[in-house]
């Protein structure tokens, strides 16, 4: 079966690997980071057969949980955001706290804007480049699938174009939220945009 690799290219797979080796963590030779798997979905794939007796030496995959780009990263984050609103005198109390994924996604967009100065470089980089959710599509596009997928047989799925669009619509608004609260207080530039791809990746 044909496997779509993130960006397609051999480099970001190799320094993906190497980043997670030398942090401790193993990936097995076999397995892939693929866009589309077999299930249709982006997931982790083995491109040959592993066999019981290595699976029992070793857990095929293995990411230290220094690694993770997670809900304490995106707190230390916002924490030292928070720090500069004080010392700017911008509010004299911290607004409203952003919903988990949120905070995470607003890490994820700090850190790819971030570059090769980013420790998570690596993971970022093997992220696909365009939103992959049924809210990102246009009205057109949304509507092919829909028709497509109920010609497949799911009744009534031209009747979720409703629901996309405000799953869209209330992205956005998250996003906007996100950078109104913490865009100028970051040590990089994130706008809305930034936002809605990061939201994509972790929502």
């Amino acid at each position: 079966m044909q496997f779509t690799t993130s960006q397609a290219t051999s480099s970001i797979d190799d320094k993906l690997r190497a980043w997670v080796s030398s942090n401790g963590g193993n990936i097995h030779s076999s397995l892939r980071l693929v866009d589309v798997a077999s299930c249709g979905c982006r997931g982790v794939v083995a491109t040959a057969p592993i066999s019981f007796a290595e699976a029992a030496e070793q857990p095929v995959l293995i990411v230290p949980e220094r690694l993770y780009l997670s809900s304490d990263v995106a707190r230390e984050i916002l924490r030292a955001a928070d720090s500069r609103r004080t010392g700017f005198g911008l509010f004299r109390s911290k607004p409203e706290p952003l919903p988990g994924t949120v905070a995470v996604a607003l890490a994820l967009a700090v850190e790819r804007a971030r570059g090769e100065d980013s420790f998570w470089r690596p993971y970022v980089a093997s992220l696909p480049i365009e939103v992959q959710c049924g809210w990102a599509l246009n009205g057109s596009q949304l509507t092919s699938v829909l028709e497509e997928l109920e010609a497949r047989g799911m009744d009534g799925a031209r009747g979720w174009a409703d629901e996309a669009r405000q799953a869209r619509a209330g992205v956005e608004r998250w996003a906007r939220r996100a950078v109104e609260q913490y865009g100028k207080l970051l040590p990089v530039k994130v706008d809305v945009d930034d936002m809605v791809w990061a939201m994509s990746q972790v929502g």
